[in-house]
């Protein structure tokens, strides 16, 4: 196995950071396009259009945070590996709380799941309005 020097695994932390935060983008991105069309125009829509429109909604949620997810685990990775090197000066940033459990790994997954389902559930409601 080749050794890796602390240097390149924090090249790769920083990379891994990086993407993370553009698939956290793209899941905002996505999440507020969906939230602005279910309330400017949700009400119109036909059941095949709100369908079609709910399922992209879907696929982006789902690819953009699989995007996040993945890199930060990853990220939670090279952490260890930094740490793990017997002469490393390598210390985590005061964000990174639990670097060896993958808190952040599951409260983003968690975060992103229940965003989804919110986003949903505001389509429905826009359709579906309570008549008092």
């Amino acid at each position: 196995m080749k050794k890796v020097a602390e240097a390149e695994l924090l090249e790769l932390l920083e990379i891994a950071t990086g993407n993370s935060f553009m698939g956290f983008t793209m899941y905002m991105t996505v999440m507020f396009a969906y939230v602005v069309t279910a309330y400017f125009v949700g009400e119109k829509l036909t059941f095949t259009q709100v369908f079609l429109v709910s399922g992209l909604f879907i696929f982006g949620a789902c690819a953009s945070t699989g995007a996040t997810v993945i890199s930060l685990a990853r990220a939670a990775g090279y952490i260890a590996a930094a740490k793990a090197i017997p002469e490393s000066t390598y210390q985590a940033p005061f964000w990174w709380a639990y670097e060896d459990s993958k808190f952040w790994v599951y409260f983003l997954l968690t975060t992103c799941s229940v965003g989804v389902i919110l986003g949903l559930f505001f389509m429905w409601n826009v359709r579906h309005p309570k008549t008092e």
